[in-house]
């Protein structure tokens, strides 16, 4: 792709150089001070300097900006600037008569994103972090270039964009070269001063950059995602109810239960909306009417009596003591069988063994 020439009220200007008088654009009225008064065209829409307004009177002494009759420059605040080489203009009055193009949300979360990690940048370099500024540095570049994608034809921003991420990787690759040394050249040698029009204070996170949509793509699921708390908190970050029941139902499964078919949705619901970590997820299901153990119609009856004792323990456990006593009686009874009928008791060691078991049992019935 051909790229385009860089418009001459982009060109950085010597820091140490003269300072010239102060003037406002006869087109937008966007006011120039410091290094930006020493150009020859406006800053914001690129009208060169005394055409239809001569310059401004100086402000008078003892204060600072343009004089009452030229717009203030933005407040810090509301400004985006992140490093010394980032100006964030507003839309002048010019820019909006002729309806620029709408760029789009995501192309200005982009932005926001990339300026972020140029901000990270700077900071890593004035620590002398260089290995590290030059990876974020990078991230930058990639971000804004994503950005550049997005914005329109014919929108200044698309230009400007692209030859910051031609500064930044510049300068990444100048970073990397240092080997871990501190910079010795300054920033604004490679990444030029970065003027935008777009509108970023309200640029609200893509879907598809999603928490929930970014974990998805990675592979989470309920039916991958642990069965501990990193896994439970990765589900719920899921914001998916379908997820969260199939992550229930593993739980469920290791626990030797399941849902009952008569289980209605608005209760396995509030069971699930009801917990705050794994192990209040695991109690919950426990406890809940709708779950029920899992029969295994080829299980043995000495196997099926254990699985009823280990739910009563359970169930104890839990303050739920009639569901207990019952899974209790259900397990005697089948022991009780075993003891008289089953095959196994014609060893004599684990006909002794059912015989202990019953008798512990028969105290918990009582």
């Amino acid at each position: 792709r051909r790229a385009r020439p860089r418009p001459t009220h982009w060109a950085r200007k010597p820091l140490a150089a003269a300072m010239s008088t102060p003037w406002a654009c006869g087109r937008c009225t966007f006011w120039h001070e410091g290094p930006k008064a020493q150009l020859t065209e406006c800053v914001v829409c690129g009208a060169a300097r005394g055409i239809d307004a001569g310059e401004a009177p100086p402000p008078p002494s003892g204060t600072t900006g343009p004089p009452a009759s030229a717009p203030s420059a933005p407040p810090a605040a509301a400004s985006a600037a992140v490093s010394p080489c980032l100006v964030v203009a507003p839309v002048p009055p010019a820019a909006e008569a002729t309806a620029l193009p709408e760029v789009p949300p995501k192309c200005t979360w982009l932005v926001n994103e990339g300026l972020s990690h140029s901000k990270k940048a700077v900071l890593l370099e004035s620590s002398g972090n260089s290995a590290e500024a030059a990876f974020h540095h990078r991230l930058a570049a990639t971000k804004l270039g994503e950005a550049v994608e997005f914005c329109p034809d014919g929108h200044p921003d698309r230009c400007a964009l692209r030859d910051y991420v031609e500064g930044l990787s510049l300068r990444a690759v100048y970073l990397d070269s240092l080997g871990g040394v501190r910079a010795t050249v300054p920033l604004e040698d490679h990444v030029d001063e970065l003027s935008l029009v777009m509108d970023l204070t309200s640029a609200p996170c893509p879907t598809d950059q999603s928490v929930a949509a970014l974990l998805a793509r990675g592979g989470t699921s309920g039916e991958s995602a642990e069965l501990s708390q990193e896994g439970f908190q990765l589900v719920r970050a899921l914001r998916s109810m379908a997820d969260f029941k199939v992550y229930a139902d593993r739980i469920l499964a290791a626990d030797g239960r399941k849902r009952r078919p008569d289980a209605l949705d608005a209760d396995i619901e509030a069971t699930l909306n009801g917990v705050g970590s794994f192990e209040e997820l695991q109690t919950a299901l426990r406890a809940a009417p709708w779950a029920d153990l899992d029969i295994d119609p080829n299980m043995s009856k000495f196997d099926l009596a254990m699985k009823f004792e280990r739910e009563g323990h359970s169930l104890e456990a839990a303050g739920r003591a009639a569901e207990a006593k019952d899974m209790y009686n259900r397990a005697v009874a089948l022991l009780q069988y075993v003891y008289k009928f089953d095959p196994v008791t014609k060893n004599a060691k684990i006909k002794e063994m059912i015989g202990k078991r019953l008798e512990e049992l028969a105290v918990k019935v009582k």
